[in-house]
């Protein structure tokens, strides 16, 4: 049986939609973004998608797919934090 709620459909649109939006501020940017934030974003973008499929087809793969993404984007996230610290001297 297909179980998709609407939420996660809005979800992924959303995400999907901010994800190009910044995969383009990225591509256009000279400052500097660090990839760690690019990888962090689109891991979060895995978890959406992941959250949809586990609906359609191998739910428990894709369940596990969904709960390992938020702790790896945590780290990611942490990490282009320390990075931030460390370059620009807040």
């Amino acid at each position: 049986m297909i179980m998709v709620e609407k939420n996660e459909l809005i979800e992924l649109i959303l995400s999907a939609l901010l994800f190009f939006i910044m995969l383009m501020i990225y591509r256009n940017s000279n400052k500097g973004i660090s990839s760690y934030w690019v990888i962090g974003i689109s891991v979060l973008m895995l978890n959406s998608v992941s959250t949809v499929v586990e609906g359609f087809v191998f739910p428990a793969f894709f369940n596990f797919i969904e709960h390992l993404c938020f702790p790896i984007a945590v780290l990611l996230f942490l990490a282009a934090s320390i990075k931030l610290y460390k370059t620009r001297n807040i």
